[in-house]
């Protein structure tokens, strides 16, 4: 049976309180206490340059798959577009930018995919900053397509600032898993405290709230 975007559209559910992102875990993983004033205290943070840059690409992209058109991008972006567009075959039977929701080992799981390719049976993630991996993302899509279709598919990334297309492994699906068991079992007891003079402190965007709570103001 041909799958198209309208057969499945009322299978994709509202977006329950909590349910764990892989945006959440990466916040986790890069300190415990900006995840508590991100995801529990739901304290305001500072977008960076290269986040807004991020979202514009991406929705840019969404817009030229779903119109049929060619995204405005970067000349050396547009170029690397094209190739893994043409690499992938990717057809126009797609589900973009969907919210899914599903669970994964007894916890509520949510991601907004950038493309499900329904013909040609992939996910794509296009990523726009530096090439390495995302193990517990690529374990929440490969879960939430999983039980929207009741297959897996294979994964991709495109690297599309360096013009790198990438399959997830299984050594990865099993590495995001063990992470996700990590952050579930979390502790957060014991968090650590703002430094002014560590970098990871003044990179991170939830620097002044978080100065604010561990000074007690």
């Amino acid at each position: 049976m041909k799958l198209d975007e309208d057969s499945l559209e009322n299978t994709i559910q509202e977006t329950l309180p909590h349910g764990i992102s892989a945006s959440r875990i990466h916040a986790w993983m890069f300190c415990s206490r900006s995840h508590q004033l991100k995801y529990d205290l739901c304290y305001p943070g500072i977008t960076g340059p290269a986040a807004k840059v991020g979202v514009k690409m991406h929705d840019r992209i969404a817009q030229a798959l779903q119109d049929g058109s060619e995204p405005r991008l970067p000349r050396k972006w547009l170029s690397s577009y094209k190739d893994m567009c043409q690499q992938l075959q990717i057809s126009d039977n797609l589900l973009v930018e969907k919210q899914l929701l599903g669970q994964a080992q007894g916890e509520y799981i949510l991601g907004y995919l950038d493309v499900i390719d329904l013909d040609q049976c992939f996910i794509l993630d296009w990523k726009t900053g530096k090439v390495h991996g995302y193990p517990v993302q690529a374990y929440i899509y490969s879960m939430l397509v999983d039980q929207l279709l009741g297959e897996p598919l294979p994964m991709y990334y495109a690297y599309i600032r360096h013009d790198k297309l990438i399959q997830v492994t299984k050594d990865d699906l099993i590495k995001g898993r063990r992470l996700f068991h990590k952050f579930v079992d979390r502790d957060d007891r014991f968090l650590p405290c703002f430094n002014g003079g560590a970098n990871k402190c003044l990179k991170c965007s939830y620097r002044m709230p978080c100065a604010a709570v561990c000074q007690g103001i």
